[in-house]
């Protein structure tokens, strides 16, 4: 209990204190395609459930980075989702280890609906100023390129913020995939 207290001690510190609705987002088609694949993979016999994953990554003046996905330990149902105090320590831990912070939270709803129900209120993981709580419509059976239909609510002062389309068309960045490494050098050989 000692290591989650410090966990989320240290996810309160001030690096946190962001404006969520003048901030980019900055994220990779990587990170997406990611995310859809960890959220369709919360199912099982019966059929698919909802499915929630944290995106890890930086702040820096004036953007948020996202970097990593990562998947928690979570009970999910066709309509819910419950992640318990020591899966979120683990992937606190897991980002922190490697210099990132929980920026934001993403979960699947089963309809096209991408509004926070009163439960996603209530147990969005971490609020603070700068948070997301991302909702993916259709059990995040959907193109990545549907990105925009995404709900994503920001945590202010207030609550959570739906961001609106517009404000989303200003704000999210997304990275399109390609090569990490071009070398032009010419090779010659003696």
């Amino acid at each position: 209990m000692k290591m989650i207290r410090s966990l989320l001690k240290m996810c309160s510190r001030r690096v946190y204190q962001v404006n969520p609705l003048d901030q980019r987002l900055v994220i990779s088609s990587t990170i997406i395609n990611e995310t859809l694949e960890l959220l369709c993979s919360y199912r099982d016999k019966l059929g698919a459930h909802e499915g929630v994953v944290y995106w890890a990554g930086l702040f820096v003046p004036g953007c948020t980075v996202v970097v990593c996905v990562i998947a928690p330990e979570a009970i999910t149902t066709a309509g819910s989702f419950t992640i318990g105090p020591q899966a979120n320590a683990r992937a606190i831990s897991a980002a922190v280890r490697h210099g990132w912070r929980i920026v934001a939270q993403v979960h699947s709803h089963p309809s096209s609906k991408v509004d926070h129900s009163i439960g996603d209120d209530q147990e969005a993981f971490l609020p603070y100023p700068g948070y997301l709580s991302i909702v993916v419509p259709d059990y995040a059976m959907i193109p990545a390129s549907s990105v925009a239909k995404w709900g994503f609510h920001a945590y202010c002062a207030s609550g959570f913020q739906r961001l609106s389309s517009s404000s989303l068309q200003q704000q999210l960045l997304v990275i399109p995939d390609g090569p990490t490494n071009i070398d032009l050098r010419e090779v010659t050989t003696r």
